[in-house]
């Protein structure tokens, strides 16, 4: 796709195993935030890069990006890509 489009994309951050059981369920209520290492942007330009040529032309057509970190127990990112028209502006 050779347009404008957006990014969304939500991490899922793996809860390190040296956290106790009550810390852990927390992280998994999302009542605790990973806001250490890992940080967003390098996570979202790791998936933007990898996207170049093989979902749009290249990176430099996101005009509008979204990224949202949560620990989980199942590590994973999830990434949604849409084209823009002249509306979405």
């Amino acid at each position: 796709y050779d347009g404008p489009v957006e990014v969304e994309m939500m991490f899922y951050i793996p809860i390190p195993k040296s956290w106790p059981k009550a810390k852990v369920e927390s992280a998994i209520e999302n009542k605790i935030y990973p806001m250490h290492k890992m940080d967003w942007d390098n996570l979202g330009k790791i998936q933007c890069d990898a996207m170049n040529a093989l979902v749009y032309v290249d990176d430099g057509q996101i005009i509008r990006a979204t990224a949202t970190k949560r620990y989980s127990l199942t590590p994973m990112a999830h990434i949604t890509v849409s084209a823009l028209s002249d509306w979405d502006f």
